[in-house]
């Protein structure tokens, strides 16, 4: 919900989100966005595609956006 939000507003920035895994650990990723549009992806040693469809799989977490410059 929280990346079609951002796709709606036309944001630019990063996301980062944070697993509350179940098994102890918290993995982690990160979404670089472009007017809405996501550009690059990576959680854990997974890019692109692979590390956006892992993180839409995390059931609860944490997030925090930061408003930047694509590319920073």
């Amino acid at each position: 919900e929280i990346v079609q939000l951002l796709h709606t507003r036309n944001a630019t920035g990063r996301l980062t989100l944070a697993s509350s895994a179940e098994d102890g650990s918290s993995p982690s990723g990160f979404l670089l966005l472009s007017d809405g549009e996501v550009y690059a992806a990576e959680a854990g040693s997974a890019r692109a595609e692979k590390a956006v469809f892992r993180m839409l799989d995390w059931q609860r977490g944490d997030f925090h956006f930061e408003p930047c410059e694509p590319g920073l």
